[in-house]
């Protein structure tokens, strides 16, 4: 065998070289004053086994490319099991794996962190400084940072600027309470769960509240537009259909004297009562003088006064009179309201006039 691989490789090397088997290069590796060159594995004729080649590599001797060599030996590839091949890539891909999902576990949630406190916080502040109310874009902001730095100094110290928490309690229990912009009757619903409700944060703008519960009529707020928190009196929900038609309750509650020249008699406390859900319109209006809301006495009850003088009733109707000297509203024009203003809120009547309408 020896001899047959020296034949060969004496055939492969090229003029000025000098090529030897692995097996003496493992015999000479250890000399220093001779260096080799590996060429790779190759396979010779009448060789059994693939032998790899070296080229030694001392100075004024010659090492071919591969290209020298082609046509002269064929190159062993080496074939590699399947099972081999699974221990190779998996020894590479199982560390990049960690590393990947390390990554995706670890690095998003620091860059959120990141952008909370860097981009977040700033444009929230800016918010609050600019507006005397902040935007709803403030308050969003502001549950988007709490997801990842909650306990934040800065963002602690900004809810108060951004929000109000409200405690909504209602009776029954189990009632939801949804809000939304009240600049935008036509945006989505949010939900701010069910009651009751303790110290729930709501944005500081005026806001569209209702609270609705399956069988009982959806109550309508407005608010909170308080700063600080606010607790709302408890909400009692009327079932579906007891009160009379278009009307809604009016919790009781305190409320301020919010009129100039009456600052001073502070807070007053206010029964509940039931309102109209919408005003009284023009069309409303005409059926009950269509009906003689005006002739009929019994309507009105009250004694009439003109300069601090009282007056009859005759004198009285002579002034309730529209642009035209007819009966009604001040507003109004031969006796009825502008064409296409049938559903607007009836205008240009006296206390006298509301009071025998109601």
């Amino acid at each position: 065998d020896g001899v047959n691989i020296a034949s060969r490789l004496e055939s492969m090397a090229i003029p000025g070289s000098i090529f030897i088997s692995a097996k003496v290069y493992d015999d000479i590796k250890n000399q220093k004053d001779i260096q080799a060159t590996s060429l790779g594995k190759y396979v010779l004729k009448n060789v059994k086994e693939p032998i790899e080649i070296f080229a030694i590599s001392n100075p004024g001797l010659q090492i071919p490319d591969s290209k020298a060599l082609e046509g002269k030996g064929s190159l062993y590839k080496e074939h590699v099991s399947s099972k081999e091949k699974i221990i190779k890539i998996s020894r590479i891909a199982i560390p990049i794996l960690i590393l990947s999902v390390f990554a995706l576990i670890f690095i998003p949630p620091w860059m959120k962190k990141q952008n909370a406190r860097t981009k977040l916080i700033p444009a929230i502040q800016k918010l609050a400084n600019d507006n005397f109310r902040p935007p709803i874009e403030a308050f969003d902001m502001a549950n988007e940072a709490e997801k990842y730095i909650p306990n934040d100094s800065d963002l602690i110290k900004l809810w108060p600027l951004v929000s109000t928490k409200v405690t909504i309690e209602t009776n029954p229990a189990g009632a939801e309470v949804f809000w939304k912009e009240y600049s935008s009757p036509d945006g989505e619903w949010r939900s701010a769960g069910i009651t009751p409700l303790k110290d729930v944060k709501f944005s500081q703008i005026f806001l569209r509240m209702e609270i609705r519960k399956k069988g009982f009529q959806t109550i309508e707020l407005f608010g909170p537009r308080l700063y600080g928190a606010l607790k709302l009196p408890i909400l009692k929900l009327d079932s579906t259909g007891s009160l009379p038609e278009n009307m809604v309750r009016i919790p009781s509650g305190k409320t301020n004297m919010y009129i100039v020249g009456l600052e001073q008699y502070g807070v007053k406390n206010v029964n509940e009562f039931l309102v109209d859900r919408y005003e009284v319109t023009n069309k409303q209006f005409k059926n009950f003088m269509d009906e003689g809301g005006y002739t009929n006495k019994s309507f009105w009850k009250y004694p009439f006064y003109f300069s601090g003088k009282e007056i009859s009733y005759d004198q009285a109707l002579s002034l309730f009179i529209d642009k035209t000297g007819r009966k009604g509203p001040a507003t109004w024009e031969g006796g009825s309201y502008p064409d296409g203003q049938e559903s607007f809120p009836v205008t240009g009547i006296s206390w006298y006039e509301a009071e025998s309408y109601a």
